[in-house]
């Protein structure tokens, strides 16, 4: 059957990994990873194989991806999905309105953006980092004939990996800093004040890396896959 060889050799150089390597994963030999990204030929086996390695599935193999995506017209489910979860997040925050700090933490929120901000530009670099971040207009907006817009998902995976990294950093830190107050015999409150961080920066990683950056990922994914006209 008739596979993408640039969206496989894409998903290989996106896992970082060798075509031997790919070989080994999917239980093939190296001869069909080799021919399958020149001439775009495999078995289906084959093909179901490669699809598991890189998480996607076989049919998204099939086909390359749009050379351009979106007509520039408004996203109506982006936005009627966005006002959905900014309702039901301001309800919560309604029930808890005399101490809107129970949510609200402007130090761990800056600190945890900064993190996955910083860890993204160390990998991706500076300019990849701040476009794949302007993309979240694409949620609300689509794109106008954006080309190669492929080259936004390895950023966004990074992200989402990014923000529960510095989550769990930053938690970490708190629990050793309320480890040591306890030990210095401080006040009980204070140990759960800083506890209380720890979550409030796990709160904050799946804000953004399963509510904006998953869903944008999802969104670029679907844009990507999808015949224009349908878009």
């Amino acid at each position: 059957m008739n596979i993408s060889p640039s969206k496989l050799k894409f998903y290989r150089a996106e896992n970082g990994w060798s075509q031997e390597q790919v070989a080994e994963l999917c239980g093939v030999s190296l001869r069909t990873v080799q021919r399958a990204e020149k001439e775009g030929r495999c078995s289906q086996e084959s093909c179901m194989a490669l699809a598991s390695a890189f998480g996607v599935s076989p049919a998204e193999l099939n086909d390359e991806f749009n050379n351009s995506v979106g007509d520039g017209s408004i996203n109506v489910g982006g936005i009627l999905g966005a006002a959905i979860i900014l309702s039901l997040i301001s309800t919560i925050i309604a029930w808890e309105w005399r101490d809107l700090g129970v949510f609200i933490n402007v130090w761990v929120l800056a600190f945890n953006i900064l993190t996955f901000v910083s860890l993204s530009m160390m990998t991706c670099g500076f300019t990849p980092t701040m476009q794949a971040l302007a993309t979240v207009r694409w949620l609300v907006k689509q794109p106008d004939k954006v080309q190669h817009a492929n080259r936004h998902l390895p950023v966004l995976r990074r992200l989402i990996v990014y923000s529960y990294t510095s989550a769990v950093f930053w938690a970490m830190t708190d629990i050793v800093e309320a480890s040591y107050y306890a030990f210095n015999g401080e006040q009980s409150p204070h140990y759960a004040y800083e506890l209380g961080l720890t979550l409030t920066s796990l709160l904050y990683a799946v804000l953004f890396a399963e509510i904006i950056f998953r869903p944008l990922k999802n969104r670029i994914e679907y844009l990507l896959m999808q015949p224009e006209q349908l878009v």
